[in-house]
């Protein structure tokens, strides 16, 4: 396996369970904040970064004013907090700064220090560094070797359909801190992509998605909208390495 890079991964990790995660922050009735986004700024602030203590600090107030009846000065500290916690480059930016701080062996703590779970279609985070089951328990360390004989299951079944959709995954990549992409990819963009990648030499179905699902190696969003399919970020490094280990089909 190629070295898998350590701070992206915990990058991922922050995402995956502060700010796409589960339950929401919860405020005093009446203060109107994007109570998602809150998680990331109070383990922002637990690391002691000074744009998490700063929101910190402005959310206090802001409670201390609805306490006191204070509207005006509360509803002015909500659109300060929310004009930073919906922005999406200062958020990537406080995810990069917690993962410099962050250990791989203080995951489970802080898991249960803010009570996290995952709202992703994947309810655990399978790392090269660290795994979480879905139901939340933590482990150093990965079961990569199983994810492999699955990969390679798959791939041995469906040859370069599944080669090809596992491709256009990588490419289509990952976006951290980004409320607007929804979860996953929608599988008919998946599909052409799969399909251009193999110079339409096969025509992906719906039955190659079914065994890479089967196989839990990618996941169906559970979109009611539209059919988005969905690979956990943290295993891309895996993926690329067995599509290299294959060689082009």
């Amino acid at each position: 396996m190629t070295d898998v890079n350590a701070l992206t991964e915990k990058k991922l990790l922050i995402d995956h369970f502060f700010f796409h995660g589960h339950p929401p922050y919860k405020y005093k009735p009446g203060l109107n904040i994007s109570n998602y986004r809150i998680p990331l700024v109070m383990l922002g602030a637990y690391f002691d970064i000074p744009l998490a203590c700063e929101l910190k600090d402005k959310i206090e107030h802001a409670e201390k004013a609805v306490d006191r009846n204070e509207w005006a000065k509360s509803n002015q500290l909500a659109k300060e907090i929310s004009g930073i916690v919906n922005d999406s480059s200062k958020m990537e930016e406080l995810i990069e700064q917690i993962a410099e701080k962050l250990r791989f062996e203080d995951v489970e703590t802080l898991l249960k220090k803010f009570d996290r779970k995952s709202i992703w279609p994947v309810k655990g985070f399978y790392g090269h560094y660290v795994t979480v089951s879905d139901d939340g328990k933590v482990k150093l360390g990965n079961d990569w070797v199983e994810r492999e004989k699955a990969i390679q299951a798959a791939l041995d079944q469906r040859g370069k359909r599944v080669y090809s959709l596992l491709k256009a995954f990588l490419e289509q990549g990952y976006k951290m801190a980004d409320s607007t992409s929804g979860l996953g990819i929608r599988w008919v963009i998946l599909k052409g992509d799969a399909e251009r990648l193999i110079n339409f030499q096969a025509s992906v179905t719906v039955h190659d998605f079914i065994l890479l699902e089967g196989y839990r190696i990618i996941f169906d969003s559970g979109s009611r909208k539209e059919a988005r399919k969905f690979m956990p970020p943290e295993t891309f490094p895996l993926i690329e390495e067995c599509l290299k280990k294959r060689g082009k089909p």
